[in-house]
């Protein structure tokens, strides 16, 4: 021991700068290391109090550097390699990658070092390229955290980070067994309400409540606001989904009451998405929720778009199922709805990039893992578009312009999230190719179908030209103008059955009309016969 006081310099250091960490920030513990290490340079604890607090502060190069030397002075010892582990999974880039073979470095030297088996498994949980099979593999080391440290809330949280992929229901046991533990663990409610088995009011109450717990955590923050508007997009999402499906009817069938009874689980789906908003908006406060929805333009676009977009469905399938017209009210509902869900989609999607670039994985470590609800989504308007093209090419499609509206309808909603996704470089990269191809097919169809129909004369050809919903007149009007079309295209395909060098036949002539026949004067050959005086002929000898 040395100093006046008995007390270790170096050790007085260290607990000065944990203390200004707190009440001062990082910076200042940077300071006071620093100072110290002037007296005392090399020492290694010194140098990795100072690696904690250079990357607490956001210097992590000059972290990283620190870490090294400290690993310099103690060759031997896995603690170094753990510091520099922990330092190299904030940055990005491979840094997690090359946290996880530091730390396995350190497990060589120390095979007993909780901290370290724990960097292993968080590299694997948090890697956006790792596969199940890194992940297995990493298990082992999680396994023995947990045998090493059982009551260490730590412990369990990295063994939910690992299994929140894989087995959602074994990560939500090992991340509630983490808040048994710590209540206050910030890090498992977050987890906690991002799991799948989580249903969206929970979350949103994890989420508030990790937010009071961490006031100053942006992540936290931003987090809660998106729960928040994706709660208020559902019902603008499953609303223009069904009226494109009442759209779809119409392609190639007429109009009729039939179609209103997909109000029924128009009503259901919506009924449904503002019982799930209902438990969202109960966990949050008012007050909150208004700055989300209202405080900025962005906001503002959203919730109006959100609005309108369930409204202008139902109006629309209403118009398609009652209108006996052409039926172009129907459709513009319709292109309405999905529009203003696109728009709407467009700004809830950019704001869960933002919500995950600020994450403390670093903003290149965004989770690029393809969520169930999105591939189901981007699947279901990918296999209406190739339904459309099928029905197209089959000859199905009597009404062009409703098919290419049911094409921009699909359409809009996976453009809006593919822009946002291309310009943040976020997403999987799967699920962009996938919405990518929807979106050129749908154009395809939804611009290039008219035009061809249009060019090549067949909608001239098509019984009442180029309608939006078969002809007006009524179904009775629409009916005949089908059976005639039918009728036309049976001769047609008659007439091409018999082909050419065929004699005619006769038997198929329409009947010609009934030529006069003509009158020819009899001469009249009456003469006189004699007879007895009464005037009458003599019968007989």
């Amino acid at each position: 021991m040395s100093g006046h006081e008995g007390v270790d310099p170096v050790e007085k250091a260290v607990r000065e700068a944990q203390v200004a960490t707190v009440t001062s920030g990082p910076g200042r513990a940077v300071g006071l290391l620093r100072a110290a290490l002037a007296g005392a340079p090399g020492d290694p604890r010194l140098l990795l109090a100072l690696t904690d607090a250079l990357a607490a502060d956001g210097s992590l190069e000059e972290a990283q550097a620190t870490a090294r030397e400290a690993v310099a002075v103690l060759p031997e010892s896995a603690e170094p390699l753990v510091a520099l582990a922990r330092v190299q999974l904030k940055m990005p880039g491979d840094g997690i990658r090359r946290a996880a073979e530091t730390a396995r470095v350190a497990l060589r030297l120390d095979p007993d070092s909780t901290r370290a088996h724990l960097i292993v498994g968080l590299a694997a949980g948090y890697d956006a390229t790792a596969t199940r099979a890194d992940r297995d593999r990493a298990r082992p080391s999680v396994e023995e955290a947990l045998r090493l440290a059982p009551d260490l809330p730590l412990a369990h949280v990295v063994a939910g980070v690992l299994d929140r992929v894989d087995d959602p229901a074994n990560a939500e046991t090992h991340l509630r067994r983490a808040l048994a533990l710590d209540p206050h663990e910030p890090d498992a409610l977050v987890l906690l309400a991002g799991l799948s088995t989580t249903e969206a009011g929970t979350s949103a109450g994890l989420l508030r409540s990790a937010a009071a717990l961490s006031p100053l955590d942006d992540a936290t923050r931003l987090r809660l606001e998106a729960a928040v508007r994706r709660a208020v997009h559902r019902p603008a999402v499953v609303a223009p989904t069904v009226s494109t499906v009442a759209l779809l009817g119409a392609v190639w069938l007429p109009v009729s009451p039939g179609i209103l009874g997909l109000l029924a689980p128009l009503v259901f789906l919506v009924w449904g998405a503002l019982r799930v908003l209902r438990t969202v908006l109960a966990e949050v406060p008012r007050s909150f929720v208004r700055r989300v929805l209202w405080s900025d333009r962005g906001g503002r676009l959203q919730t109006v778009a959100d609005v309108v977009a369930p409204p202008a469905a139902a109006a629309g399938i209403l118009a398609l199922g009652t209108g006996d017209g052409e039926g172009l009210p129907g459709v513009a509902l319709v292109l309405l709805a999905s529009v203003a869900s696109a728009v709407g989609g467009a700004v809830v999607t950019a704001r869960l990039v933002t919500a995950e670039r600020s994450s403390v994985r670093g903003a290149d470590d965004t989770d690029q893992r393809p969520r169930a609800a999105d591939v189901a989504a981007v699947a279901v308007r990918a296999g209406l578009v190739l339904v459309v093209g099928v029905l197209w090419a089959a000859g199905l499609v009597a009404n062009p312009l409703v098919a290419a509206a049911v094409c921009l309808s699909l359409a809009a909603p996976l453009a809006g999230a593919l822009l946002v996704a291309v310009r943040h470089d976020a997403g999987p990269v799967g699920l962009r190719r996938l919405s990518a191809g929807a979106v050129v097919l749908a154009l395809l169809l939804g611009l290039g179908g008219p035009v061809a129909e249009v060019a090549s004369g067949g909608a001239a050809e098509r019984p009442g030209g180029l309608t939006w919903v078969g002809a007006p007149g009524g179904p009775e009007a629409r009916d005949a103008l089908r059976r005639e079309r039918q009728r036309q295209q049976e001769l047609e395909r008659l007439e091409e059955q018999r082909g050419p060098g065929r004699l005619p036949d006769f038997g198929s002539e329409p009947p010609r009309a009934p030529t006069a026949v003509p009158t020819i004067e009899v001469p009249d050959f009456t003469f006189d016969l004699p007879g007895d005086g009464d005037g009458e002929a003599t019968v007989g000898p």
